[in-house]
């Protein structure tokens, strides 16, 4: 969570093992590195249900179509595909990922 070190403070991700950055936005500091491990921790603790995939909707502006789904993860992206995330990101309509802004690939 959060570790001092020489006066430092380091604000770390609440998943255990995660040692990333919390996220933060408009001067808030999540407790978590990103979406997908605020996601996770909160299924693990039976905070949050499964979201159903047909209430999703791609949160570009005029598409109408699903969200994609991960089956294999659970995870639910806000886009129906990469193209339009990275549409979005483009016209300024949504951050880039916090994996990018962590320099990850």
């Amino acid at each position: 969570d959060t570790e001092s070190s020489a006066g430092v403070t380091r604000r770390t991700c609440k998943v255990p093992g995660c040692g990333r950055e919390r996220f933060a936005h408009d001067g808030e500091i999540l407790d978590f590195c990103g979406r997908m491990h605020a996601y996770e921790y909160s299924r693990l603790h039976n905070h949050l249900p499964p979201i159903p995939q047909h209430l999703a909707k791609c949160k570009l502006p005029g598409c109408d179509r699903v969200v994609f789904f991960e089956a294999d993860t659970g995870r639910i992206h806000d886009f129906c595909c990469k193209t339009h995330a990275n549409d979005a990101i483009a016209r300024g309509l949504e951050p880039p990922p916090n994996r990018l802004l962590q320099g990850e690939p």
